[in-house]
């Protein structure tokens, strides 16, 4: 279960996700001690654990979904980020847009992402008929 407040989002573990001013993704235990370690490295939002709270999944401001390993040591308060990893490119409107709603879910195994995504519907034509008379009986 995930708690939300503000824009830190905890895990099952306790472990907490806040934003800084530059959008930057961090983790830190909840309650403390422990220290702020950053998970983003050029920024991102809509953060989502994965269901095993080993992963770490946000927008990127490329609009590239990122997954982060997050290695748990067996202090509860220690853990290590890995390298972001993009998985692929999300339609959901911009990273900033909605900081605060969610546009993704992570499903139950972590492989499948049900995305909110904006999409480029083609106008249908308009047919425009001059000097038009019906049909003689």
């Amino acid at each position: 279960m995930q708690h939300w407040s503000g824009c830190s989002v905890l895990t099952p573990s306790e472990r907490g996700v806040n934003h800084d001013g530059r959008f930057e993704i961090y983790i830190q235990p909840f309650p403390g001690p422990g220290s702020k370690l950053q998970v983003s490295t050029n920024g991102g939002a809509q953060v989502r654990w994965g269901p095993d709270g080993k992963e770490l999944f946000y927008i990127a401001l490329d609009a590239r979904l990122m997954a982060v390993p997050i290695r748990l040591a067996s202090n509860p308060q220690t853990a290590e980020p890995g390298s972001p990893t993009p998985l692929f490119a999300t339609r959901v409107g911009g990273a900033l847009q909605g900081t605060f709603m969610q546009q993704y879910d992570v499903s139950s195994d972590g492989q499948r992402f049900l995305m909110n995504t904006i999409t480029e519907e083609a106008a249908s034509p308009i047919t425009v008929v001059l000097n038009w008379k019906p049909p003689a009986n």
